[in-house]
């Protein structure tokens, strides 16, 4: 089992380090649909809040979302989780 925390860290440097987000998410997200074992992802959300400010938040907000949305699409079990209460969202019961 591997446990990688964080996603938003992961794509804050993407970012920071001016690479091709799309890019380095696609290669992430390819890597773990071919993935044999068992891969816990644990990500901030950033769309529940205001629009932000200045640009390199906007650009963060929008990059960590299409990240989170990719790697639920591949993920068999997505969870959100608010006040230490887990809700199942994929599957669905």
């Amino acid at each position: 089992m591997i446990l990688i925390d964080c996603l938003s860290v992961w794509i804050t440097n993407v970012l920071v380090h001016e690479r091709d987000t799309d890019a380095a998410c696609r290669a992430l997200v390819d890597c773990l649909a071919n993935c044999s074992g068992h891969v816990i992802l644990v990500a901030s959300e950033t769309g529940l809040g205001i629009i932000p400010e200045n640009k390199l938040s906007r650009q963060f907000r929008d990059a960590s979302g299409r990240l989170n949305q990719a790697v639920a699409a591949v993920a068999n079990e997505v969870f959100f989780v608010a006040a230490g209460i887990a809700l199942r969202i994929k599957p669905q019961q």
